[in-house]
This record gives structure tokens, C-alpha cells and sequence, in this order.
């Protein structure tokens, strides 16, 4: 058992049994509050750290990144260093972390609310950010726990729709990267995009569709836009600007092996000036995952999402390494704020809205707009009112899939990809005689 697994289980055992509690504050035990707003906000800042938010930034120099094990099993991203994420051992740890948290903030809640000597509009904010947090770890803890799954994701509901109320109308950068109510309005989507799949069918896409909606409606978040097709890319932009208003939610922070030492090769410890510690590529995209790209994609070019060479001096001499693709989205270099890593951005709430509204309304023109702007940025030369007549003409179960392949596409660094097996359960497998990706039926195990 590699150490990093040691180290988690570690935490799971040390940390104080989970006691399931209700949502509301009125029913746990409060032995005390909070003398000042600022031991309050250190209490809340700390909760963005722990449990499902931190997953995002867990790692091991030979195993990879700890949410790459669905990438991994999907046949999407592989390891150069030949190490693995034991699957069984994942979801353990991710249960055990993400119970803690929801206890935490459970008591967190009730120390804020009942504490005088935080102002009241304050107070509210405060509690609208934890309950958005005990919502995130809830929504992990669904997708660990095949018994009480709809409990998770009912109880995650319950939170995200008062803290929607109880958090500012901004971006996430500008509320100094703490939640906001497109934060919680997007997970509350994501949850009843879930809700709808394999797990429950429960058709809540109606609901997804009209939050994406309230987000788009807001005008707090956007697409970033291509000033240009290299340096100045829109996702160039994101790669080096925490507060683009395209993020919803990231995880920021200096926690764990930084996700950078995934954007080169582990010889490139050897190199001068790289910048990273510890250099593996633990998350290299596969020539199956390529293929999901049409061929004028900007993401597959280099230095956009991935990368291929690497250059620097050696005295005199100008030196040019040359590797199989690595991240280069990762690759951040002395960042005051510590790693930005993207949990949710506006591309996925597009993204999501398009699936939630073909599937409760039918391929209506929103649907197809919400698509096309994620996937024409990507492709300067696509024929756009070419390709807007196709996805009309497709019915409900092609243009799904079409968003399907886009979501793939756009969000390998959100390493969400077995989410969405699990959620469809499809897997891309083929390129049809068009070129046009292929899935197949897909029935992955806990």
C-alpha cells in the first residue's frame, strides 16, 4: 500500500466518527460561538481546505493526482511512472474526509449563527458559505455511499438552496474566492444533473436548466475570450488568472504536492529553472482521449491545454526538451495565492445547462447556443451557422452525446470524468465513418 493511501487512512482513523445530523443548526449542540467575526472567518477560510475541496489538490508524486483515478479507468489519462490510485481505497478515503468536513461545518454553523458578536448581514454570509461547503462534501459523500445516496443528495439540496439566498451576487475571484450564489446556484445544478442519471433517474433536469439560467441571467460570471490563439488565449488566460470571471469555484491554496509538478516529465528534474518540484507527468492524456478533439481544436494545441516541449539554458546553449503531451493547464509558477486549481467554471454550467434543457425541453436554440459557446472558442474555424443547422437537426439523444464529447473536451482538468461515466453510463469508445465520436454502454463497479 503506497504511502500516500497510508497517510489518508491515517486521517479517516484519527478523525472522530461521523455521526449523521440534520441540516439544521437548531439541532446540534452548541458549546460555543464565536467572541469576533475574525476568529470566525479563519474558522470558515479553514473549511475551504478540508474534505472535498482539498481532494482537488491531493496528490502523490508516483500515483498522480487523487481524482485521476476515473481518468485512469476510463482509459482517458495515463501515468508515465506506471503508479496507479487503488479505486476501492479512493472512495474510502473520500467518504471518510468528506464526513468529517460535513460534521465540522455542522457545528460551524450553529457556533456562527448564535454567536451576537458577529454583525448580522456578516453572520448570514458566513453561514450561506458553509452550508454551500457542507453541500460540496455532501455531494461527494452520494457518490460513495450506494445506500443512503439520496439522503446525500437531498440533504446537499437543502443547503445550496438557502445559502443561494444568503450569498453575494459576484464572481468568485471578486468575493475573495469564496463562495458565491452562482457558486452554490452551479452545484445545485451539477447535484440535479446527478440526481437525473444512472444513480436515481430522478429527472430534475427541468431544475438544472433553470439555475443555469439564474447564472447566466446574473451577469456575475462569463466566458474569458481569445485575445489571441497562443499566449492570450482564453485558456491561457485561465491557466494564469484565478480571477477570471469564468470561475465559479476553485480550490486556492499552498496544500499538498502542487499539481504544476504534473506539467513536465519526471527527467525534467534534471533540467535547469523548471519551476516545479518533484516533475512526473502523472496525468498524461492518452491517444483514445485525443481523439474525442476535432482536428483544428485549440485545446490540442501546444500551450493551450497540453503541452510537448519544454525550453531552457544550459550556459550558452539553448536547450529544447521534447515530451509526450503533459498538462501545461497546470502550470503555474510562483503564484502569490498558492495553486488555483478549477472545480466549476462557466463553460461547465453552459454546458450543463445544454444537456438539462435538450433533455426537459428537446434541442431547442438555447440549448444549441449554450453549446456552441463553448465549442466554438475552442474552434476559430468552425462554420457556425453550419454547425448551429446540425445540432438542430439532431434529435434529443445525438445532441446530448455531442454534449457529452464537449464536456470531455473542455473539462479534463476538472477530473470529473468518471462522474460522468457513472452518471450516463457511456463511455466514448469510436470514431464513426463521419468522425463523429461513438459511445458505448458502460457499467462501472463501485
Amino acid at each position: 500500500m503506497n504511502k500516500n493511501v497510508l497517510f489518508y487512512i491515517a486521517i479517516g482513523v484519527a478523525a472522530t466518527a461521523f455521526v449523521a445530523c440534520s441540516n439544521e443548526s437548531a439541532d446540534v449542540q452548541v458549546d460555543k460561538v464565536f467572541a469576533d467575526s475574525l476568529s470566525a472567518r479563519n474558522a470558515v477560510a479553514e473549511l475551504y481546505q478540508t474534505g472535498a475541496p482539498s481532494l482537488f489538490a491531493q496528490a502523490d508524486e508516483k500515483n498522480g493526482p487523487f481524482l485521476a483515478f476515473g481518468a485512469y479507468r476510463a482509459g482517458m489519462f495515463a501515468n508515465e511512472e506506471g503508479g496507479t490510485v487503488n479505486y476501492e481505497k479512493c472512495l474510502m478515503i473520500t467518504d471518510s474526509l468528506c464526513r468529517t468536513a460535513v460534521e465540522k461545518a455542522t457545528l460551524l454553523i450553529g457556533e456562527i449563527e448564535h454567536s451576537d458578536a458577529i454583525e448580522p448581514s456578516v453572520r448570514n454570509q458566513m453561514a450561506g458559505e458553509v452550508r454551500f461547503l457542507r453541500a460540496f462534501n455532501s455531494f461527494y459523500i452520494a457518490q460513495t455511499d450506494t445506500i443512503n445516496v439520496r439522503k446525500f443528495f437531498l440533504s446537499a439540496e437543502e443547503d445550496l438552496k438557502a445559502a443561494i439566498d444568503m450569498l453575494p451576487e459576484t464572481c468568485y475571484g471578486e468575493n475573495d474566492f469564496h463562495a458565491t450564489a452562482n457558486s452554490a446556484r452551479m452545484l445545485l445544478a451539477d447535484i440535479c444533473l446527478a440526481m437525473s442519471g444512472k444513480q436515481l433517474e430522478a429527472k430534475r433536469y427541468a431544475e438544472a436548466a433553470a439555475l443555469v439560467r439564474k447564472i447566466v441571467e446574473s451577469g456575475s460570471n462569463s466566458l474569458a475570450e481569445n485575445e489571441d490563439l497562443a499566449e492570450k488565449s482564453a485558456y491561457n488566460k485561465l491557466r494564469t488568472n484565478a480571477c477570471n470571471p469564468e470561475y465559479l469555484f476553485e480550490f486556492i491554496g499552498r496544500k499538498g504536492i502542487p499539481l504544476s509538478s504534473y506539467s513536465l516529465p519526471s527527467r525534467a528534474k534534471t533540467w535547469n529553472n523548471v519551476g516545479v518540484a518533484s516533475p512526473s507527468n502523472a496525468y498524461e492524456p492518452t491517444r483514445s482521449f485525443f481523439k474525442l478533439y476535432d482536428k483544428d481544436d485549440l485545446r490540442t494545441r501546444d500551450r493551450q491545454f497540453f503541452h510537448t516541449f519544454y525550453k531552457y539554458n544550459r550556459g550558452n546553449k539553448t536547450v529544447v526538451e521534447l515530451f509526450e503531451p503533459a498538462s501545461w493547464f497546470w502550470y503555474q509558477v510562483g503564484d502569490s495565492i498558492g495553486q488555483h486549481v478549477s472545480i466549476y467554471r462557466y463553460a461547465e454550467a453552459l454546458l450543463v445547462g445544454a444537456e438539462a434543457v435538450a433533455m426537459s425541453e428537446g434541442v431547442t436554440d438555447e440549448a444549441v447556443a449554450w453549446l456552441l459557446a463553448v465549442r466554438c472558442r475552442a474552434n476559430a474555424s468552425l462554420n457556425r451557422p453550419e454547425e448551429e443547422r446540425r445540432l438542430k437537426a439532431m434529435n434529443r439523444e445525438a445532441f446530448v452525446e455531442e454534449v457529452w464529447v464537449e464536456r470531455y473536451r473542455e473539462l479534463p482538468f476538472e477530473m470529473k470524468i468518471w462522474q460522468d461515466v457513472r452518471r450516463t453510463g457511456k463511455l466514448p469508445s469510436a470514431l464513426d465513418n463521419d468522425g463523429r465520436v461513438v459511445f458505448r454502454n458502460y457499467n462501472p463497479t463501485m
